[in-house]
């Protein structure tokens, strides 16, 4: 597993905690459920690091996981977003791109959440950053299960990969 698909797991745990206490206080179970699938999917991805060296299927498994509870994740962020008839950023817009930009400067930092400023956040451009950094965790676990570490299946999967587009690079 990628150091990125794990920061982007974190930053995602940590946006959840504070999406949660600022915009669903008021709904607790909505709440333990979102923060459920976002530790869910941390846990995951690092299970998936200490088995490194262990059985390549387990953990793939594992990421597979963890790219499930995230999604499932975005998925309740859409909603609040339909509930709250907010407009949700489409892939290409300049926001979510922005976006996308910040999360490479994230990187070793301990302050990931006020990196982003997610306490002075709206709750629309919250929601939105949190579904594009969720897009951007599972594209990465998508890269990462892709890789072979064998040889002759790394030349049957380059062979039959498509090339990078600059959408891939920047899927928020």
């Amino acid at each position: 597993m990628s150091l990125r698909s794990f920061q982007a797991g974190l930053l995602i745990y940590d946006g959840t905690l504070i999406f949660c206490d600022r915009f669903l206080h008021t709904r607790p179970s909505v709440c333990s459920h979102m923060t459920r699938h976002a530790f869910s999917a941390v846990c995951s991805l690092s299970e998936s690091v200490l088995m490194s060296g262990s059985d390549r299927r387990s953990r793939q498994q594992l990421v597979h996981v963890a790219s499930e509870r995230f999604q499932s994740l975005q998925n309740h962020y859409e909603a609040f977003l339909e509930e709250k008839q907010f407009p949700q950023w489409g892939g290409d817009e300049h926001e979510a791109l922005v976006v996308c930009k910040r999360f490479y400067g994230v990187a070793d930092r301990i302050d990931r959440s006020d990196f982003f400023a997610f306490s002075e956040l709206s709750a629309a451009t919250f929601a939105n950053t949190q579904i594009c950094l969720i897009r951007k965790a599972v594209w990465l676990l998508t890269q990462q299960s892709s890789v072979d570490p064998s040889p002759e299946r790394q030349s049957i999967q380059g062979a039959q990969r498509k090339p990078a587009t600059r959408f891939d690079a920047m899927l928020c």
